[in-house]
């Protein structure tokens, strides 16, 4: 049952403001901030929220937080004050700004509310404040509907003394930040030991005073990067840190990028703007009064992209992908096998071997369960892609070490006798302990790799290809290839190849388990999602539009990619943590298909050659037939794939949609046009219309009606082109857009 939570306003009041540069400060009512101009920083437990033009943001009672704007912003704020015993009842729970992309209903109903409030103020026409009553109520039961209560971090029931006592600290604090202050330089200053200030302080605000006073120094850096041509030396001593490298430390701890960086990001601002007019204002909050569609909104929710293609001109070829699929053997059914086709997957994973080998009683070797998925793996269509890990040398036992090779001997003459054509196998090493911190080299799989090079393509796996390779079209010897983290290979020679395994550069980049940290990344961004109700609905669709961005942007064309997929939560490498594992399957354990399924079949279905590609979208051809592929995933959640610094803390709320208009010339034709789509609203709608029991297990019947539902929405027409065609498309957040075009016989 869902607790009765209910908030009385004792007052409220409403006014537009221009904000430059607000202290660290206790804040005392509720506040709602609408960003009609400009922008404005607000910085909250320890991170930097970006609030552009459009959004909505919230600051509870008891926070602490500071602000950085500028001369050029308009903010719309409501003060809303409540009861203080309702106070107790918790904060709001909100770490992005409301916008299109993020609660978009609550988001139309509070820029309508919050634009009504503020032109019944101005005008006081009759009746005015019973109107402003009850659009403050409705404000207050919007955010009660929309956003979770959290319960307080801190003690907002200490008397009154010790709460003005704590805000003399902080105003002291904020006056003085520039000088060398110390606890005990604090306590003296107040007249009270520094083990009582220090206890008081924290248990009031939620945070030490070194921190505060760390954040009220970076609060006033921040504000100087901006808005002076002051150098980083010279902003760290104005601001009391010691050096520079002290400032750049705390500064890159807290903002995930230096001084430099963060300055090289955001232009420096003059505030030199002219004050705006009441007429103006009415301009802007027109926008927001009026709204009915989303589309009607304005210009800064969308992102315009325009762009003229020659379909004639052929500008590059796809990178060749050959999808590994890693399961569990009892999940390779016809249902599941028909599903994969359609991805276009060649290969399934055998992993673990040596785990699969029995012995007699005769103490034989015996690899019948290894020919059973070998074979099940052939009668569905698909090509065996075995693996040879540190996993299979560390399941020998001690007493049986010994015995590990021959075991290994004995499989190579099993596959040639049983499998004489193995044409398109691939059999993979991977020879290196990739977790802790050892780093060292399995030399017993080394030494296997000899067996079966003769009857099998081999794949040799290292962190990256070995450079310095001599010319290998001149290369007599025996051809392997190598593959990398990121599943691309290359041809190499053998004898060249064993080399490499012992260089100490490959050994260092093992050593800095750079997989280990895209991981962490990965598991921190999606943890930042469940934690939040609304975005927690969109994690499977997050994960489909890193799979797209992936493969437009990070695949080289003129390479090939063995690439690793999990079809049921089977990790893709020995190192691959459960949970992300998890998420990253294209089913759950109960057979219901994820939103990535879909990102893969429309990657699969994309032709070779290519005539347009950017970031976001690609157009392919094979001969007059067309597929076209958009995505437009959310910035923070790629910074895994860029190599971005994984600990950047500054939130940027994006815009909701993007514009795109191609227009596509050298076609004519009869065309069938067919599109597919995928959005958070499609997901949404997709949910309420399946309404599962999750305290039972769901039936087969369930399943299937599930998958059923979700799937992409698909429109499909006739067309007929003259010479060029116009397509124009509204691309949201998070949406995937896949579009065939195919020539009709006329």
């Amino acid at each position: 049952m869902v607790p009765k939570i209910e908030m009385t306003v004792k007052s409220a009041k409403i006014a537009l403001e221009t904000i430059e540069t607000v202290d660290f400060h206790v804040n005392d009512d509720l506040k709602v901030l609408f960003i009609l101009a400009d922008h404005l920083e607000v910085l909250k437990q320890g991170k930097v929220i970006l609030l552009k033009a459009g959004d909505i943001f919230l600051v509870n009672p008891g926070e602490i937080i500071g602000m950085v704007g500028s001369s050029k912003n308009r903010v719309l704020m409501l003060n809303i004050q409540l009861l203080e015993f309702e106070q107790l009842v918790g904060q709001f729970k909100l770490t992005r700004p409301l916008s299109l992309s993020y609660h978009h209903d609550a988001y139309k109903n509070l820029t309508k509310l919050l634009s009504r409030l503020y032109i019944e103020q101005m005008q006081k026409k009759k009746g005015y404040q019973a109107i402003i009553n009850g659009c403050v109520s409705l404000v207050l039961g919007t955010l009660l509907r929309t956003l979770t209560i959290e319960p307080l971090s801190f003690n907002r029931t200490l008397d009154n003394d010790n709460k003005i006592k704590n805000r003399e600290v902080m105003a002291y604090i904020n006056e003085h930040h520039t000088e060398k202050l110390t606890l005990q330089k604090l306590a003296d200053h107040f007249y009270v030991s520094k083990f009582y200030l220090a206890h008081r302080f924290k248990e009031d605000l939620g945070m030490s005073v070194g921190k505060y006073l760390k954040e009220i120094r970076l609060l006033y850096a921040i504000r100087q990067l901006e808005t002076s041509h002051l150098s980083v030396g010279e902003i760290a001593i104005n601001n009391g840190f010691p050096n520079v490298r002290s400032f750049s430390d705390v500064f890159k701890e807290r903002n995930g990028m230096t001084p430099t960086e963060f300055r090289k990001k955001k232009p420096i601002l003059f505030t030199d703007t002219p004050g705006i007019e009441e007429s103006d204002v009415y301009q802007l909050l027109e926008n927001y009064i009026t709204i009915e569609e989303i589309s009607e909104l304005k210009k800064h929710d969308f992102e315009l992209f325009n762009k003229s293609i020659d379909l004639s001109r052929v500008i590059g070829k796809m990178a060749v992908k050959n999808f590994v699929v890693k399961l569990n053997p009892l999940n390779l059914t016809n249902t599941t096998a028909l599903k994969l086709m359609q991805l276009g997957v060649r290969y399934i994973a055998v992993e673990k071997i040596i785990l699969k080998v029995k012995h007699n009683a005769k103490k034989e070797i015996c690899f019948k369960d290894v020919t059973d998925i070998i074979d099940n793996i052939l009668q569905q269509g698909f090509l065996p892609y075995i693996q040879l890990q540190t996993v299979d040398w560390e399941a020998i036992k001690p007493s049986e070490k010994a015995v590990f090779l021959k075991v290994l001997k004995q499989l190579s003459y099993h596959l040639q006798s049983n499998y004489p054509d193995m044409t398109g196998w691939v059999l993979e090493f991977r020879c290196f302990y990739e977790e802790g911190n050892d780093s060292s080299l399995c030399r017993e799989l080394v030494e296997a790799i000899p067996y079966f090079v003769e009857i099998i393509p081999i794949h040799l796996h290292f962190p990256r290809h070995p450079h310095n390779i001599a010319d290998i079209e001149n290369n007599s010897g025996i051809m392997i290839k190598s593959i990398d983290d990121f599943s691309q290979v290359r041809e190499l020679p053998l004898e060249q190849a064993m080399v490499a395994l012992e260089a100490p550069a490959i050994i260092d980049r093992i050593v800095e388990m750079e997989n280990i940290k895209g991981q962490t990344a990965i598991l921190k961004q999606m943890a930042s999602f469940d934690q939040d109700e609304y975005l927690i609905k969109m994690t499977e669709l997050t994960m489909a539009n890193s799979t797209v961005w992936y493969v437009l942007n990070q695949l080289k064309s003129d390479g090939a990619y063995y690439i690793p997929l999990s079809l049921d939560a089977t990790p893709l490498f020995n190192y691959f943590p459960t949970e992300l594992a998890a998420k990253m399957a294209l089913m759950d354990a109960y057979g219901f298909f994820k939103v990535n399924i879909h990102a893969y079949q429309f990657i699969s279905e994309l032709y070779r050659e290519i005539v347009y590609q950017d970031e976001h979208c690609i157009v392919t051809k094979r001969r007059e037939n067309y597929r076209i592929l958009m995505v437009r995933p959310e910035k923070s959640s790629l910074n895994y794939i860029r190599q971005a610094d994984f600990n950047q803390d500054v939130i940027e709320q994006e815009s909701a949609y993007a514009k795109i208009e191609l227009e596509l010339d050298n076609i004519t034709g009869t065309y069938k046009k067919s599109s597919r789509r995928l959005s958070p609203k499609i997901k949404q709608q997709q949910d309420e219309l399946i309404v599962l029991d999750k305290t039972a297990t769901p039936s087969l019947m369930d399943v299937m009606a599930y998958n059923n539902v979700h799937q992409p929405a698909i429109e499909i027409e006739k067309i007929i082109i003259k010479e060029n065609y116009h397509l124009e498309v509204s691309l949201p957040l998070l949406g995937i857009y896949y579009i065939q075009l195919d020539k009709m016989l006329d």
